[in-house]
């Protein structure tokens, strides 16, 4: 099991050198206007848009050991940087739940750092994510984006519970989530 970023590496190089050929091929046809050269832009944009669609797979296929579990590198690498956010506020690091190599349980609460509004604007790139937990903390708005599994938010006791507009949003994602359940 690889236990750093270098699987990573290579793909990141090759959608890297696919968008900067994307950009010489768009260049091209904006000079010319020739059909020529927007079937070679179209054909690198194709070839940029699949270089990014392998490495984001990859990003989420390689497993490293993260606390004596295994989980997907760009969960972990994520997680990584939220527990930096975290320790101005004393706190070591969120609290995780991991399932098959993916964060399933995400939990904040009763956090008193500043910064979690942006350590939730995170969590849309925890695919498998299924509870989220924010309650008696100071957050004021909820992610732009939910992950699709979310089944159960607690943000009680938050400015964002008091917020009428989050309230309208979340009675939003309830309707489109029907098995939802949101508690705030």
């Amino acid at each position: 099991m690889p236990s750093t970023c270098s699987q990573l590496l290579p793909p990141y190089q090759d959608w890297k050198q696919n968008l900067a050929l994307m950009g010489e091929a768009r260049l091209r046809y904006q000079e010319s206007g020739a059909q020529t050269d927007k079937a070679a832009f179209d054909e690198a944009l194709e070839h940029a848009k699949e270089a990014q669609r392998e490495y984001h797979q990859q990003a989420y296929e390689v497993l490293i050991d993260y606390e004596s579990k295994e989980l997907c590198q760009v969960e972990a690498l994520i997680i990584q940087y939220i527990d930096r956010l975290l320790v101005g506020s004393r706190e070591v690091r969120a609290r995780i739940g991991i399932t098959q190599g993916q964060i399933t349980r995400f939990d904040v609460s009763s956090s008193r750092s500043t910064s979690l509004d942006e350590v939730l604007s995170f969590v849309s790139y925890f695919r498998e994510l299924q509870w989220l937990y924010c309650n008696n903390t100071q957050i004021s708005k909820r992610p732009d984006k939910l992950p699709d599994l979310l089944i159960y938010i607690n943000i009680q006791n938050t400015p964002a519970a008091r917020d009428s507009a989050m309230c309208r949003q979340l009675s939003l994602f309830k309707e489109v989530y029907p098995i939802a359940r949101v508690v705030y």
